[in-house]
């Protein structure tokens, strides 16, 4: 059977995207893009390269700490998100105190989860490519938080009310595309991790 090039791939891809994109609305295309993308890399790395390739091949660093990067601002810029975009501090006052409190718990774990994965990220980039168990444990654990954000973020988002001002629309396709990212990178990750570790393309 004959398989596409990895040029082809991409072309391919890229005008699916745009094609969702307008078909779909921006929500809803994010997880269709996102989907798509992960099946073009599977489909791409388990057809067009031999297997003692697959089991080589890595993420650049560079794009591992751009990710890392990425997670430290989102835990940064959280609360001023939660305050100018989506009016949060006033609608968590007409809980009852106790309710209150556990809302805040939560968001304070969520911005800090997002800047210590980023900083693992960025300190221990090699180490989260050695396909060791810690490395299949950790990189799974931060690629299902991103993947599971990204899900969440299409299904709940588009129901809130975003003020209209272009810098908040702006801002909304930003993150969403460092969403994507990081759930991206984290997957190949954590797939690179699980195969390597255990020899599941071994002959």
């Amino acid at each position: 059977m004959d398989h596409f090039s990895k040029k082809q791939i991409d072309i391919r891809l890229l005008w699916f995207g745009i094609a969702l994109f307008f078909t779909l609305g921006p929500p809803q295309f994010w997880l269709a893009f996102f989907i798509a993308h992960h099946i073009t890399i599977f489909s791409d790395l388990y057809y067009l390269q031999p297997k003692k390739e697959i089991m080589n091949a890595t993420l650049p660093n560079w794009l591992i700490i751009l990710s890392g990067i990425g997670q430290i601002f989102t835990a940064l810029i959280y609360p001023y998100i939660r305050h100018h975009v989506f009016d949060w501090y006033n609608d968590v006052k007409q809980l009852k105190p106790l309710n209150q409190e556990i809302a805040k718990t939560y968001g304070r774990y969520i911005q800090g989860l997002n800047f210590c994965f980023g900083l693992i990220t960025i300190l221990f980039t090699t180490e989260l490519k050695e396909q060791s168990a810690l490395a299949v444990a950790l990189t799974g654990l931060i690629a299902m938080y991103w993947v599971g954000k990204v899900i969440t973020q299409i299904a709940y988002y588009p129901m809130y009310e975003i003020p209209q001002k272009l810098i908040f629309k702006i801002g909304s396709y930003f993150m969403n595309t460092l969403f994507v990212l990081f759930a991206t990178v984290n997957t190949i990750l954590f797939l690179y991790n699980l195969i390597g570790h255990y020899k599941l393309l071994q002959p």
